[in-house]
């Protein structure tokens, strides 16, 4: 009896002592993100580019169809949806001529007209490379002219991972994107006027044209966008598929749960269907396992900064410190703790020279959540009043004189006070000119992508600059100028990119 009760006794000690090992795997697996046969991918956060999971997100790939994301955005950049719906644009030889075998369509012909609305969704529905060829010279006279406007728009967007050859995705060995500029380029194509109405879309109808009497009809072949199929992503706002021999199956997926709107890239996928259990794995991950939290800036550690007037002493320290709160996302299983804060603040300041102190916050390596850059916020300061009236040249100097030649002070205070308001415009002028800046950069940081804080400023080097911008021409379409020149640069005015 004894003998038996031991033997069970036995049994249940081995069975508790095996879940106690197995539970702690079975909850960090839980925790990890999952296992997907994607190459490449990216989850990011739509509304403040905070990426939450990734893998080789920086590698080099070719992105097949979702190239036409840059290519939608890019013509309702120019041309809005009231006025595409009346906009007819003819298709040419050329862009015809210019399709690959097998490539995607809804077989226009040359000289076949139809609108710009028309065409916008047959490349978001169809994915048709004639259509989105059609709309690459409507906007810019060529295709090639229009390959040089996508390419300075990711420029502008600070990405220097990519780079397109057409409007359409076909294979070439310099068309290329990773999966944190699609990110990057998705996210910007949602604030674009219009463009959310074309992502969002499943069918369409488009209207007769003079060599299509009948119309087409669209109907969207994106499995993760429809209700009934398999693979439908809970929540889905919008998604464009793509594939090459080359590319494989790729696919950029938004969606929105509890408020919260996430873009998902996924690139190489090996098979068709890979690209949406890719997709909805790493979606359904990042909803289930992050948490929105509030990061109390204004408790942290204020920093001392000397200030000098151009003289080789410093005549005070001003205080900078942060203010208000900032939302960031946070894997559950982490707590505020494991956020690290970096001051970017110089050294000194020098009277009238640009100010821009910031804090960055970044989050330690996790396994559960991509690590790097979380937000950057602007900084505040206070006691720089307050030094430049204690030690404004004007004001000393009226003291020296109503001391040693009190019959002249009335003369020389007026004669001061000139030069006090000299003084006051000069640094007036000199705030409102960093504060547009800061305006800026802050604008940019919500709209686009977390500001970037350059490294300390070098002297200014003579050299030639080669400058690109986009004009618009007589036809009120745009066009890119390259126009170098000799000039002095100024190392802190030039943008860096991630």
């Amino acid at each position: 009896m004894a003998k038996g009760f031991a033997r069970v006794a036995g049994l249940v000690l081995a069975a508790l002592l095996l879940c106690a090992f197995l539970l702690p795997v079975q909850v960090s697996a839980a925790e990890a993100p999952p296992e997907v046969s994607a190459e490449a991918y990216i989850v990011m956060d739509a509304a403040t580019g905070q990426v939450l999971v990734a893998k080789n997100a920086d590698a080099a790939k070719f992105p097949a169809s979702i190239t036409k994301i840059m290519t939608s955005a890019l013509v309702l950049e120019y041309i809005d949806m009231a006025t595409a719906a009346g906009e007819q644009a003819t298709t040419s030889p050329a862009a015809v001529e210019a399709l690959i075998h097998r490539a995607t369509q809804i077989s226009l012909a040359p000289g076949e007209a139809c609108s710009v609305r028309d065409l916008l969704y047959a490349t978001q529905i169809e994915s048709a490379n004639d259509a989105a060829n059609v709309l690459a010279e409507h906007l810019s006279g060529s295709m090639d002219g229009f390959v040089q406007l996508m390419n300075e728009k990711a420029r502008q967007l600070g990405l220097t991972g990519s780079h397109f050859v057409n409007p359409s995705g076909q294979p070439d060995e310099q068309h290329y994107v990773t999966a944190y500029d699609m990110a990057a380029i998705t996210r910007w194509a949602l604030t674009v006027e219009g463009f959310r109405e074309l992502w969002g879309a499943g069918v369409y109808e488009a209207a007769p044209t003079n060599m299509r009497p009948a119309g087409r009809s669209f109907h969207t072949s994106n499995l993760i966008m429809v209700p009934q199929s398999g693979y439908y992503c809970e929540g889905a706002t919008g998604s464009k598929s793509g594939y090459t021999d080359a590319a494989m199956y790729t696919l950029v997926t938004t969606a929105e749960r509890g408020g919260t709107e996430l873009i998902c890239v996924s690139l190489a996928n090996p098979y068709n269907g890979d690209k949406y259990t890719s997709t909805n794995a790493l979606l359904d991950y990042c909803f289930g396992n992050f948490k929105r939290v509030t990061y109390p800036v204004a408790e942290m550690d204020e920093v001392q900064v000397p200030v000098y007037g151009g003289g080789a002493e410093s005549i005070g320290e001003i205080d900078v410190y942060g203010s208000g709160e900032v939302e960031f996302l946070l894997h559950r299983s982490l707590g505020l703790g494991s956020v690290e804060v970096s001051y970017e603040v110089p050294e000194s300041y020098v009277i009238g020279d640009e100010f821009a102190p910031a804090a960055a916050l970044y989050l330690k390596d996790s396994p559960q959540q991509a690590g790097g850059l979380i937000a950057t916020l602007p900084l505040q300061c206070r006691g720089l009043d307050q030094i430049l009236a204690e030690n404004t040249t004007a004001g000393m100097a009226l003291a020296r004189m109503a001391e040693e030649k009190p019959g002249r002070l009335w003369i020389g205070a007026v004669v001061i006070l000139l030069l006090v308001a000299a003084l006051i415009g000069r640094i007036a002028f000199v705030r409102h000119r960093r504060e547009k800046r800061r305006r800026q950069r802050l604008a940019a940081a919500k709209a686009q992508l977390p500001v970037r804080i350059a490294p300390r400023p070098e002297p200014p080097q003579r050299r030639t600059v080669s400058r690109s911008t986009i004009t618009t021409s007589r036809a009120g379409r745009p066009e890119l100028r390259v126009v170098s020149r000799v000039e002095t640069v100024d190392p802190r005015r030039v943008g860096r990119a991630r």
